[in-house]
């Protein structure tokens, strides 16, 4: 109503033939009740909807821009939900007191009221939950018959690295990330017979390994992309296309005799095309390894 008995004023004066001066005021002035009355629709519609005081920034804010709500009631908004917890995974030592209400009382008492897992998830990241997991568990008290340990199973030429709590009398244990069953005497794969026997079989076979890689390398075998069997083209083979005869393949996979990638039905013979240039499929080399015999 205010508002309203202002622009009623200002319209009567504007009636009067005033002054340019003051005319230019009027109009600012009703520019201005024009903008208080725009802030009080918005205030009673933040007010029908809800809103709150943010713990950590002390602002008022629409309920709508609550990420995080404790089961004590009190509220956090978006921004400060998200600094909060990177915080906390970035400086904290794991405990579950680390993402609890951070409000403090009258007595300098912390709230404590911790997150549920359903806002930890919503909230993180898939890496930043595991790493606030592993946080958590070198944060755990074991009991006398439990202990924590890594999983030491190389994934794609890296140890899993996942953290569990496991029994002490427990023989072996399958790994809930990467979900290989470990021997806890020896620390490795899980494997039939003795610890020994299998670390010698293991060391064997190794070498075995290398040698094999090295000989792939002197003869200048390929991989096929498909089923992973190697290949290699014979005397005389002059078109650098191979095609895998292996029984998961049954000769529908082509791949390039110096680089390995695989080639598509319309490369074998043809000349001018994107893999070979212009001598086709019998030039001698491609556009990855244009001089294969060279290091």
């Amino acid at each position: 109503m205010l508002f309203q008995a202002c622009l009623r004023s200002l319209s009567l004066c504007a009636m009067d033939s005033p002054s340019q001066e003051l005319q230019e005021q009027i109009e600012t002035d009703r520019e201005m009740a024009m903008k208080l009355q725009a802030m009080a629709d918005n205030s009673r519609m933040i007010s029908a909807l809800g809103c709150f005081t943010c713990l950590l920034c002390k602002e008022e804010c629409s309920l709508d821009k609550c990420l995080t709500e404790f089961k004590c009631g009190h509220r956090l908004c978006k921004d400060c939900s998200l600094d909060f917890v990177e915080s906390v995974i970035d400086h904290g030592t794991g405990s579950a007191s680390d993402l609890s209400c951070p409000e403090v009382n009258d007595e300098m008492k912390r709230c404590g009221e911790p997150m549920t897992e359903e806002q930890l998830q919503l909230l993180l990241t898939p890496k930043q939950y595991e790493r606030f997991n592993r946080l958590r568990i070198r944060n755990l008290s074991f009991g006398e018959d439990e202990e924590r340990i890594e999983c030491p199973i190389m994934v794609n030429k890296a140890s899993c690295g996942a953290l569990f709590i496991i029994g002490k009398d427990q023989k072996k244990v399958t790994c809930p990330t990467c979900e290989k069953t470990i021997c806890l005497a020896c620390m490795a794969e899980a494997h039939t017979g003795t610890c020994e026997e299998y670390q010698k079989w293991k060391a064997e076979n190794s070498q075995a390994d290398e040698k094999f890689v090295q000989f792939t390398q002197k003869e200048n075998c390929q991989r096929c992309p498909t089923c992973k069997a190697w290949g290699k083209l014979g005397p005389g083979d002059g078109c650098n296309c191979i095609r895998c005869q292996t029984r998961q393949c049954r000769s529908q996979t082509s791949f390039c005799n110096h680089c390995g990638q695989l080639i598509k039905s319309t490369d074998h013979s043809m000349s001018g095309n994107a893999h070979f240039g212009i001598h086709g499929s019998y030039a001698t080399g491609c556009v990855n390894k244009p001089n294969p015999g060279s290091v």
